[in-house]
């Protein structure tokens, strides 16, 4: 059983004695205390607060609250003020004497005081004084009686958490992300832990370690949780807060999904130990990378990147990869420009590096991937593709939108000159009757049948487009599809309002309008033919693609005849 001893203040408040409303000659011997509150309890603080400094054992405090003097005294000074005391009350009684045997009118008007002795002064002294022990000896134990409470309460606690029953899901069985579990479904032990340590492990506590899972002897102490059954950062979170992860230091390295690489969570306050952890963990891989390269790959390493070259998180050690965390918001889904579903050549896009449409499938993973530092573009414009819309991207640095427009009006004017070098037969082909391109509008049709096309408003929408770049795509490469007019219609928002209206007649399922704000031409299609819609783009590149392989073997082929054989 462990006792805990409070130790005892040298200014107490059963250390106070009530002297009245008026302050004797008698008790100079105690100095007055100069305070602004006008309190015992303020005096009593300032008394312990500045106890080293002070040498007197005793002083005099008035009180506002009651117009009273008290005389407060150290601890253990009790007999010595009380002789004090006693001979101050002597002094007094014998100058009393003195005044009545030199003055009749003196001793009149003190005759109604002489019934008060000084021992009866002294009495209530003692009184007082017995008083305040009491109620001391009474706080402390109380004390002792609240401190006795609260270990028989821990105690309680103790032995309810160990007949408790464990309640812990296993995690390579349960494959349900806790993120969506609702207070049903969990434990009613897992979710009464939930609260106590709810703030331990937090999403904002994390660094990103890039997409390549550490070593174990990276990252000594610290937990790795299953990538399979815990894929995203707040899973990984919600787990180790209820307890159905249990970590036993403070350091937990988890898998997202959505940024593509591994994150290192740290408890709340371990920031700077798991900093010092990665710091650490960046050194030994930058050295063992460079050490371990031969003189060759050394030099390649080290030679300038060209505008196609990426170089990726296995081709730069991590403390130069945890360096590019800073510029995070550099590259964002919103700074593209579509560029339609046919790629684009070096030569159009100088300056520009070209990702590899193999691993990165989507704007979001290029994003995330150039931020981190994955992927590295010594310039400000990349190209991606997004297979989601089916078409290649230019993504530019934040505040470089004028330069990636410029680049792009180069490419289109390039593409232009292309189509004006073809031979007159490819040319033919491109020039023929484009009936297709004729729309009709409101005027044209009576307004019964507009009455009857406004219950299909559903039908055109924002995102039912694909992107085919910034040259208009000829007639004879989207049979079937009419051409809106880019002079009155400037945006997909218009011309799906024009669709959905019937302002804009279409008789088909496929429509190609121009916005000018991603600066390109867009095919629309009807709900529910994004298949048809899939498939016209498709033979659309194939036929660019051969059309630039055609030309590629005219202007390769020699201008001058060879000589027959004799």
């Amino acid at each position: 059983m462990v006792i805990t001893l409070q130790k005892r203040q040298a200014w107490d408040i059963g250390q106070a004695i009530q002297l009245g409303s008026g302050l004797d000659d008698g008790l100079k011997w105690a100095p007055l205390l100069d305070q602004e509150n006008g309190s015992v309890t303020a005096a009593l603080e300032i008394l312990n607060r500045d106890m080293p400094h002070l040498d007197g054992d005793c002083y005099i405090c008035f009180s506002t609250s009651c117009l009273k003097y008290f005389l407060l005294y150290r601890h253990g000074s009790h007999h010595k003020v009380l002789q004090k005391l006693a001979e101050s009350l002597q002094s007094a009684s014998k100058e009393m004497k003195l005044e009545r045997s030199t003055s009749a009118g003196w001793e009149r008007s003190t005759t109604a005081g002489s019934s008060a002795d000084p021992s009866m002064f002294q009495e209530e002294i003692l009184q007082a004084h017995q008083r305040a022990t009491l109620e001391a000896r009474r706080a402390e134990n109380l004390a002792t009686e609240l401190q006795a409470a609260k270990r028989e309460i821990a105690e309680l606690r103790h032995r309810l958490q160990q007949t408790r029953p464990t309640q812990k899901m296993d995690v390579n069985s349960s494959r349900k992300d806790p993120g969506s579990m609702s207070g049903r479904e969990l434990p009613n032990s897992c979710m009464a832990g939930m609260h106590d340590n709810k703030n331990e492990f937090a999403v904002e506590f994390a660094i990103a370690l890039g997409p390549c899972q550490p070593e174990a002897s990276d990252l000594p102490g610290a937990t790795f949780l299953d990538s399979t059954s815990v894929t995203s950062l707040r899973a990984a979170v919600a787990r180790l807060n209820s307890g159905e992860l249990v970590c036993h230091g403070d350091l937990a390295v988890a898998w997202g999904a959505s940024a593509m690489g591994y994150y290192l969570l740290y408890r709340r306050g371990c920031k700077q130990a798991a900093q010092q952890c990665v710091c650490v963990m960046a050194e030994n891989l930058s050295s063992s990378f460079m050490a371990g390269l031969l003189p060759r790959e050394l030099h390649v390493c080290q030679k300038d990147l060209s505008s196609r070259s990426v170089r990726t998180h296995g081709d730069l050690p991590n403390s130069c990869v945890a360096g590019m965390h800073a510029n995070k918001n550099e590259w964002a889904v919103e700074l593209a420009i579509a560029l339609g579903p046919c790629q684009p050549e070096a030569s159009d896009l100088p300056g520009a590096i070209f990702l590899d449409s193999t691993s990165v499938t989507s704007l979001r993973a290029a994003a995330a991937q150039l931020n981190s530092g994955e992927l590295v573009c010594h310039g400000d414009l990349a190209v991606a593709w997004g297979a989601s819309a089916m078409g290649y991207y230019l993504l530019y640095r934040r505040g470089c939108m004028q330069a990636a427009q410029q680049c792009v009006c180069l490419m289109a004017e390039h593409l232009s000159s292309f189509m004006a070098g073809l031979l007159p037969r490819e040319l033919h082909v491109c020039q023929k009757d484009l009936s297709s391109r004729s729309v009709r509008t409101q005027a044209d049709l009576p307004n019964l049948c507009m009455a009857g096309m406004h219950a299909n408003k559903n039908e055109w929408a924002f995102e039912l487009a694909i992107s085919l770049g910034p040259c208009q795509p000829e007639a004879s490469d989207l049979p079937g599809a009419i051409f809106l007019d880019s002079t009155s219609v400037t945006s997909l928002r218009s011309a799906v309002a024009k669709l959905n209206a019937g302002e804009l007649v279409c008789h088909g399922c496929l429509a190609v309008a121009w916005s000018e704000a991603s600066m390109g031409y867009h095919l629309l299609y009807r709900r529910g033919c994004k298949e048809t819609a899939q498939q016209s783009v498709c033979v659309m590149a194939e036929h660019l693609s051969s059309l630039k392989a055609s030309r590629l073997e005219r202007d390769l082929a020699p201008t001058t005849a060879t000589p027959r054989e004799p």
